[in-house]
């Protein structure tokens, strides 16, 4: 399966040479970083950034993060300087088998957590937060759905609770806060090559640090060597360069 890739478009305020739209296997990989469940050699250092708070028969399972340094080339002096630094991790919990009564399935709820940090005058315009779920997982639920247009500042707290498809008299709960910027903040589920994509999308311009935060409910076939080929998350994002960003 090939995740869809990363577009980072610099657009300048300068002139049209300096509105170069990159595309690179290194963006790609850094877009959805896709990993096995299992995994244990893909163990970047744990974010700062809490974990969400979590309830109920959820267990934590596993973290990974990719960190990237986005940088732009000045076509004329040839000088380069830092776009962006951005984040995204990817958290499993399980719900735990004894909790529910499904004999043919497992439960858990994937989560991801992005940060994008502009630098040196760079906007944010438009930012992507992907969380994916291969073809042999299904998807039964997600947080957030409701789209905002805030025009200040708001908070919102994702919250994301789950009785593994009702097959549980118990409730898993996982839930933070995050700070949602104007203008425009939507989601919405795609499929592509079978896998499902919850997206996250904000629009906007900021200058300052965005976070974005998402779950899923998922749950896969009962086996216990058995897990969705794929649990991932990444970014997508274009910056614009303005020295203030309104």
């Amino acid at each position: 399966m090939t995740p869809p890739p990363s577009q980072v478009t610099w657009e300048s305020m300068v002139d049209a040479r300096a509105n170069p739209t990159r595309w690179s296997l290194r963006a790609a990989l850094a877009a959805l970083l896709t990993v096995a469940v299992t995994m244990t050699a893909l163990t970047a250092p744990a974010s700062a950034r809490k974990a969400p708070k979590r309830s109920g028969p959820l267990s934590f399972d596993t973290k990974v993060c990719d960190r990237q340094k986005e940088v732009w080339r000045n076509p004329d002096t040839g000088l380069t300087e830092t776009v962006a630094k951005t984040e995204s991790c990817v958290l499993f919990y399980r719900f735990d088998p004894l909790a529910e009564s499904d004999e043919d399935r497992n439960y858990g709820v994937a989560w991801t957590q992005g940060k994008v940090e502009p630098r040196n005058g760079w906007c944010a315009r438009r930012v992507t937060s992907h969380l994916l779920v291969s073809s042999d997982g299904k998807m039964h639920g997600r947080a957030p759905k409701k789209d905002m247009t805030p025009a200040t500042k708001r908070r919102l707290r994702v919250r994301l609770s789950t009785k593994a498809n009702g097959t549980s008299d118990r409730t898993g709960t996982l839930s933070e806060t995050i700070a949602v910027w104007p203008r425009l903040l939507e989601h919405s589920v795609i499929k592509r090559d079978g896998a499902h994509i919850f997206r996250q999308r904000w629009r906007g311009s900021r200058g300052n640090k965005l976070l974005f935060g998402s779950g899923v409910v998922l749950s896969w076939a009962d086996d216990p060597e058995n897990f969705p080929d794929a649990i991932s998350s990444g970014l997508s994002y274009r910056f614009k360069k303005r020295g203030i960003c309104t």
